[in-house]
């Protein structure tokens, strides 16, 4: 039996340094990596994957892990497979929304030289319907299967029997039987082939039983033209979809030997997505000044992503956005997604929709969420806290609070929803 492929994982981390042997052997774009004039070298600039051979190149997100001590905590053996895993699922999990979710909300897709979206689509189809079938209808002469009275009136020969009955000699019965076609070829070829390709990051269960011809890779072109030929031939919208996947795979999958990359450079809105799950099924109210969250509380908290205000008079199509809204029992909470690795100074967008919105309700509750390689909890200081002695005719309590959410914890519950 050939030995398992073993993968070699080497872990960096968004807007952490990147050695110069790392950027030349996986090949780092201009656009992987940014100059940091705090770090005075370069650092991550991206989330997500670089596959060459067996060895994989994963860069984590911001606060994945503690990156203080990068040589000491990157070399522990508390990185491997699962982690590569995890940020696979989250970073691809859009590919698997449907199109009616994402209206009206931005998206973080990957960019990648495999054409993920596609294989999605095809395993998709497998799912629901197992692998492509075509059913021929077999007439013979007795064995199983229904009888068919026209074929063995047509085909039989008529017996007559001593009490004068007609008897027909011999039934014919018709049987469906499946056969294996080119699209099922083409599909076994697009999972099994992704799936041994990602095998350090995607784990889906598949069963096609037929091995696969790596020649389809050479000649893809001719496969391309094949399946574009048996398009004609179908009627119906599923095997349609079916066949336009299949050839959208084949028109891009790299050629044998390319290294294999999957990245995200717009992470922060993958970090919305993120926090969005985490408030919708945690979030359990404020109290005492503190944020109270609890994987076991009742579902009251549904905040609303889509929530606009006019707040200018003077030009209609200056309006603030809410990431994230509630109204509960006359107190409105009103939370942003901040993917930061520190916060620095006063954040005046969300100071504004405390002094703007102050009126709409008795009490706002205004925080902003940030990831942490730590333990998710409020800080001891607000962001802010309005100083009402300076400032006459502001006696409300205007505070923003900060809470900083656990970046693996968060990216798990998200991917288990």
């Amino acid at each position: 039996m050939e030995k398992p492929k073993v993968n070699k994982f080497t872990f960096i981390q968004d807007s952490e340094p990147v050695d110069t042997d790392t950027i030349e052997y996986f090949g780092l774009e201009r656009r992987d990596t940014r100059y940091s004039v705090n770090r005075g070298t370069e650092v991550s600039n991206f989330v997500g994957f670089i596959y060459k051979g067996n060895q994989v190149l994963v860069s984590l997100p911001k606060h994945y892990v503690n990156y203080k001590n990068s040589d000491v905590e990157l070399t522990k053996p508390v990185l491997g497979q699962q982690d590569s895993e995890l940020l696979f699922r989250v970073i691809t999990k859009r590919n698997l929304v449907k199109t009616d979710e994402l209206i009206g909300r931005s998206g973080d897709s990957a960019l990648s030289n495999y054409p993920i979206d596609s294989f999605y689509e095809i395993y998709r189809y497998y799912q629901r319907y197992g692998l492509y079938q075509e059913s021929e209808v077999y007439s013979h002469q007795n064995g199983r299967g229904v009888i068919s009275w026209r074929d063995t009136v047509r085909k039989a020969s008529n017996v007559i029997t001593d009490n004068r009955k007609l008897v027909l000699l011999p039934l014919y019965k018709r049987e469906k039987r499946s056969k294996s076609v080119f699209l099922t070829s083409c599909m076994t070829f697009a999972i099994q082939y992704t799936l041994d390709q990602f095998r350090f990051a995607i784990r889906l269960p598949f069963q096609g039983g037929l091995s696969i011809n790596l020649n389809m890779i050479d000649h893809a072109d001719q496969v391309v033209r094949r399946l574009r030929e048996i398009e004609h031939k179908m009627f119906k919208d599923i095997h349609k979809h079916l066949i336009n996947s299949l050839i959208n795979f084949f028109e891009n999958i790299p050629p044998r030997g390319f290294d294999l990359k999957v990245k995200s450079y717009n992470f922060e809105t993958t970090w919305e997505y993120i926090v969005e799950e985490y408030l919708n099924q945690q979030f359990s109210g404020f109290k005492d000044e503190k944020l109270i969250f609890s994987a076991a509380r009742k579902n009251i908290f549904k905040f609303d992503t889509q929530v606009t205000v006019d707040v200018d008079k003077a030009h209609k199509d200056h309006r603030i956005r809410l990431d994230y809204f509630v109204r509960i029992n006359n107190t409105q909470y009103i939370f942003d997604a901040k993917y930061f690795r520190n916060i620095y100074g006063l954040n005046y967008k969300q100071l504004a929709y405390s002094l703007l919105l102050k009126n709409e309700a008795d009490r706002t509750v205004n925080t902003l969420i940030i990831p942490t390689s730590g333990e998710s909890g409020q800080t001891i200081k607000p962001h802010f806290e309005l100083n009402n002695a300076v400032l006459s005719g502001f006696n409300e309590d205007t505070k923003i609070y900060i809470y900083q959410l656990n970046m693996k914890q968060g990216m798990q519950l998200y991917v288990e929803r």
